[in-house]
């Protein structure tokens, strides 16, 4: 036996709608910089503990890690390219 259930919910919203993609491509702007501020500190906290270069702004603590500095550029160069996919109607990002 097949049951079958009509619900009327009303307009189903597209999850791509015009305000969504606004949002991407300004968030967007923003990504290639941070990636490359983000590099620049993982470059210099590196050479800092090569004993290369002078202490910077973050002597201590967790932001004094060159791998999460490059983490975090690595991670921001991948969400610009899910995000691009995203905007331009390609694979759906997660």
């Amino acid at each position: 036996m097949v049951v079958r259930l009509r619900l009327k919910l009303g307009r189903v919203r597209s999850a791509r709608g015009p305000g969504v993609l606004q949002f991407t491509a300004k968030f967007r702007r923003w990504l290639p910089a941070a990636s490359g501020v983000s590099l620049a500190v993982a470059l210099w906290r590196l050479v800092h503990d090569l004993r290369l270069a002078g202490q910077g702004a973050l002597p201590d603590g967790l932001f004094s890690r060159w791998q999460l500095w490059l983490a975090m550029a690595l991670l921001f160069q991948i969400l610009d390219m899910m995000l691009d996919r995203f905007g331009h109607g390609g694979a759906a990002a997660p």
